[in-house]
């Protein structure tokens, strides 16, 4: 007997992201420790930056190409051990916007960005993610639409080296030493240190 008073509201049933929300989806595969030698490499580079004069924005996040897929580190302002504070990337399938990820830390449009740019260019290990005042990039929910638009983004990284989007300036480093000498940590206008 099929009990007909329990209904779904219109659009409660796709409330979770996946594919039909048009939102980015995590899938954990399993939850790994953070990558403390990486981190303190970072940490470490990070100082030199600040030691010579750079300065690393609130907000800005890093994506480093591995041998199975590339590790994104959410707040480099505040890099932590804490082991949502970097995510594993594994694979990700476009079609359905699911990340699957070794770790506990959950994928973004920033994930998405840096899982087209360095599967579309083997020549670029980092990428630098500084955000902007412009507002949020705006991302269709359409998964054809979607695609097209990251396919987009990884183009204009090919073609230079910084890439500004609505909410976003993107930098592409060859290596990882690379980002102490990253024109854009340096300081732009001098006269507001002094």
């Amino acid at each position: 007997m099929v009990k007909r008073d329990a209904q779904v509201e219109p659009g409660k049933g796709l409330q979770l992201p996946g594919p039909l929300t048009g939102q980015i989806s995590t899938l954990k595969v399993g939850i790994r420790p953070p990558d403390l030698p990486l981190i303190e490499k970072i940490r470490d580079l990070l100082r030199e930056v600040e030691e010579s004069g750079g300065t690393v924005p609130g907000g800005s996040s890093l994506s480093i190409r591995t041998i199975d897929g590339f590790v994104q580190i959410k707040d480099l302002k505040n890099i932590s051990m804490d082991i949502g504070a970097t995510v594993r990337v594994i694979e990700h399938d476009p079609s359905r916007g699911t990340f699957l990820v070794g770790g506990d830390g959950e994928a973004d449009l920033i994930t998405e960005i840096s899982w087209y740019v360095l599967r579309a260019l083997p020549g670029v290990h980092v990428l630098l993610f500084i955000p902007n005042d412009n507002g949020p990039l705006d991302t269709p929910r359409d998964r054809s639409k979607r695609i097209s638009q990251m396919l987009d983004v990884a183009r204009m990284v090919k073609e230079e080296d910084e890439v500004i989007l609505n909410g976003l300036k993107i930098v592409k480093l060859s290596s990882l030493k690379e980002l102490k000498d990253a024109s854009s940590l340096r300081s732009n206008d001098h006269s507001r240190s002094q």
